[in-house]
């Protein structure tokens, strides 16, 4: 296949709107003609094109539960029940629906949580980017034991994607193991200060997660709770930092989020599980104000209706109103890309792969309007291209 070329009367890159533009690729997918302006004839004209959308933070292999559970232990507990049930196959097979129903929706690029190793297997033999994290688990665990389990989860680099790790929680991973993840140098994601009961747990020792724990014998003897909240503890550990993205960071205070902001760390929000959990939203204004990079994600099918990140988009606008259209669109894009570490992901630029969502027929191409559209309006792409691609799935 020779260079392809593309005009659009209105092309986001990831920062900022040109219109009209032209955009070449060579035989690899990768840009090699961006420019204002019309140029010439183009191999495919649309009115409006934006990065393929990332999504920072999805568990692949996380199906619809059978029965809807908004009561987050009975959830927890539904979705650890859910797991135990399946085989590698019907894992695998969960990760490419989910996977095909993700790209045909925009996105090209995510950060996935993997629970099984079926998300890495899947995503190698695709064409979208990705931050694969391998899920730990293990509250209990010392530094030798916390090396090991590393060892046996980390994964070699392929093609587009980057083996990370996620040790899940505050309340299902000891500090001996978030250390080890953090001093593998791999990316590492973690969910954090999701629920008022991880707070209630880390603070104060006691409540539901410690009843958790004692259930599935995973409390040490003698435990006592670190005394302060999940994001001072991470600070505590020496582990915040542009590698460490926090997932959710519902109940941080100003000092959490100074805290956050000081370390660079990134943080992903997914408005479909506030909804879901029927969560107040995080204070997704006062991290921005304060210089943190916002990102978006889906979560899983599990507390989600759908992995479409501009559902996220339009249900970002509506939790948080105050939101500039602009800022939710660079959340959906760039920020999401430079969150998981994967150079010009949510961009479209000279150099990177032309990976980017064609939409058509917008109210108005004036940069406002038309980023408060593609924001609010889930609009249905009409193409999605992976390196310069067609894809639908």
């Amino acid at each position: 296949m020779g260079p392809r070329s593309l005009q659009a009367a209105a092309l986001f890159d990831g920062s900022t709107w040109r219109t009209p533009c032209r955009v070449e690729w060579d035989d690899t997918g990768f840009v090699r003609t961006f420019e204002p302006g019309r140029s010439g004839p183009a191999d495919l004209v649309t009115d409006v094109v934006i990065p393929g959308l990332v999504n920072a933070h999805v568990h692949l292999d996380l199906d619809r539960l059978p029965v809807e559970d908004t009561d987050f232990h009975s959830w927890i507990d539904r979705v650890i029940a859910m797991r135990a049930a399946s085989d590698h196959a019907s894992q695998v097979e969960v990760v490419e629906r989910n996977l095909a129903a993700l790209v045909a929706s925009g996105t090209t690029a995510v950060g996935d949580i993997d629970g099984t190793g079926a998300g890495y297997a899947v995503l190698c033999e695709s064409r979208v980017r990705a931050t694969s994290y391998q899920e730990l688990l293990g509250f209990d665990l010392d530094a030798e034991q916390a090396s090991g389990l590393i060892a046996s989860r980390t994964m070699e680099s392929c093609a587009r994607v980057r083996p990370g790790l996620s040790p899940h929680a505050p309340y299902s991973v000891s500090a001996a193991l978030v250390r080890a993840a953090v001093a593998s140098g791999l990316p590492v994601t973690m969910h954090v200060a999701e629920t008022a009961e991880e707070v209630q747990f880390l603070t104060e020792g006691r409540g539901s997660f410690r009843g958790l724990l004692e259930r599935l014998g995973k409390l040490p003897p003698g435990f006592e709770p670190p005394r302060v909240s999940p994001v001072r503890w991470l600070d505590s550990l020496g582990v915040l930092g542009p590698n460490l993205l926090l997932a959710h960071a519902h109940h941080v205070d100003a000092d959490d989020i100074g805290r956050i902001a000081r370390a660079g760390s990134p943080v992903v929000v997914c408005p479909g599980t506030v909804e879901y959990f029927g969560r107040t939203p995080p204070p997704v204004s006062k991290l921005l104000a304060a210089g943190v990079k916002v990102a978006l994600g889906t979560d899983s099918l599990a507390s989600n209706t759908a992995l479409d990140v501009f559902g996220e988009m339009r249900r970002m606008r509506s939790l948080c109103p105050d939101l500039d259209s602009a800022a939710v669109l660079r959340a959906a894009t760039d920020a999401g890309g430079n969150a998981l570490g994967l150079p010009g992901a949510g961009r479209i630029g000279l150099g990177w792969p032309f990976d980017a969502v064609l939409l058509t027929d917008p109210p108005e191409l004036e940069p406002k309007r038309v980023t408060d559209w593609v924001t609010t309006a889930c609009p249905a792409p009409a193409e999605v291209l992976l390196a310069g691609r067609p894809c639908r799935g």
